[in-house]
């Protein structure tokens, strides 16, 4: 029974050979027609979502979680996160405030500039937010430094400084009586005077000071968020957004210990796809030169070279048409299809190719080689097409929704790179 079925397929894939050969132009027209239709279809209907948050079935419930966080906290998500760290927490915070300012007013990137702060609210009511236990000592450190802060309040100059501080040495109990903090400020006066002297102005910073004596390191860093207007119907959906925060970041005034660093989901996110994006571009490339020279150094005919490798891509197009039409999307797994299409494509031409030279080398006439070859090989590839669909159809029902696309698309794949 075995033996009947492939003599039935291999008479099959004989005829179809042989009715191509004896009608080239109706063959061609034909191929070129489902090419350019597919060709349509993959321009029209496929398009591309980047997001990795939809590579997964919607019904599962970590899904229906993050979409009720969506829903409540649209300004959280697709964020670049932006660290800024200096010296001191003044420095920082005037080098987050300075950087928000430079992005600000450029809505074509940017749909949301947050710096945690910086509302007018906040900075008069923050301390009510503290918990009680940190209130306590900050009050306490306000107490011992209030006569200072008044009269640098009513006359912020240099004079006033070192006045206050000569009265504080001069009392009973010395910088002492300014508690843990009378030390630091004294340091951090002078260090500042020392760098006005070199030409180098540095601002006293209050608020570290005011605060617990800090540890080594960067102070109090400044978070700011930006939400880039993402386009996910790109491949790099934010990449230029990106860029110019970090062209903005690295045009801001220099300050002592400054340094802004670029994080989040969507800058993360970004720089995947980007790095995806031109990797899987040469491989495309470096991969069909791979096979062009294997199949020149196999077949020693350029006939045959040409015919197999604009097989190779008339494949490539019906496939991407197949896959707008029946999935509608691209996802982060099935960019890559490409890559996988040509490494399936081109074996079975390669069968065919060789099966024809072996015939030629009988001294077959060529029409009866081409007959001959699809009428050998054309059980065998039919075959070997069921089998490699059937095992990527083991990905559809996956709840991995870019899994399962993928499953279908090479599906189409093998069974396209086959069908010529």
């Amino acid at each position: 029974m075995k033996q009947t079925v492939e003599q039935r397929l291999g008479r099959v894939a004989a005829g179809i050979v042989e009715t191509s050969r004896t009608h080239p132009r109706f063959t061609l027209l034909v191929c070129a027609l489902v090419t350019i239709l597919a060709a349509v279809a993959a321009a029209t209907q496929l398009s591309v979502d980047t997001d990795p948050d939809f590579m997964t079935s919607p019904d599962l419930e970590f899904r229906k979680t993050n979409a009720a966080l969506r829903t409540a906290f649209p300004e959280l998500q697709n964020n670049f996160v932006v660290l800024i760290e200096a010296e001191s927490g003044d420095a920082a915070r005037a080098a987050a405030e300075e950087l928000a300012g430079l992005l600000e007013g450029d809505p074509e990137h940017y749909s949301y500039i947050y710096l945690p702060g910086a509302d007018p609210f906040f900075r008069d009511n923050g301390f009510f937010y503290l918990d009680p236990a940190e209130i306590e000592p900050m009050a306490e450190r306000f107490e011992k430094v209030g006569p200072l802060l008044a009269a640098l309040a009513e006359r912020p100059r240099l004079a006033t400084l070192l006045a206050a501080l000569s009265a504080a040495g001069a009392s009973e109990g010395g910088l002492d009586s300014l508690g843990s903090d009378g030390g630091r400020i004294l340091e951090s006066v002078a260090a500042a005077v020392e760098s006005f002297n070199r030409d180098e102005p540095a601002a006293v910073a209050w608020d570290d000071l005011l605060s617990p004596a800090p540890s080594v390191g960067p102070q109090n860093p400044q978070v700011l968020f930006v939400q880039p207007t993402t386009d996910l119907s790109r491949l790099d959906p934010a990449l230029e957004s990106l860029a110019k925060v970090r062209a903005a970041a690295a045009a801001v005034a220099p300050r002592p210990g400054l340094r802004i660093r670029v994080t989040g989901d969507r800058a993360v996110h970004t720089e995947e796809m980007s790095l995806l994006l031109n990797e899987m571009l040469v491989a495309g490339l470096l991969s069909l030169a791979l096979v062009i020279l294997i199949l020149f150094s196999a077949l020693k005919s350029f006939r045959l070279l040409i015919a197999t490798v604009l097989t190779l891509l008339a494949g490539l197009v019906w496939t991407a048409g197949f896959a707008g039409v029946l999935v509608g999307r691209l996802n982060m797994l099935t960019t890559t299809f490409p890559v996988l299409f040509i490494g399936l494509g081109v074996d079975f031409g390669i069968h065919f190719a060789m099966g024809y030279l072996e015939g030629r080398r009988r001294s077959e006439p060529t029409d009866e080689a081409l007959r001959l070859t699809g009428q050998r090989v054309g059980s065998s590839l039919l075959f070997c097409t069921l089998s490699t669909a059937v095992g990527f159809f083991a990905f559809i029902p996956t709840s991995y929704a870019g899994v399962a696309e993928l499953g279908i698309i090479s599906h189409a794949a093998s069974a396209r790179s086959r069908s010529w």
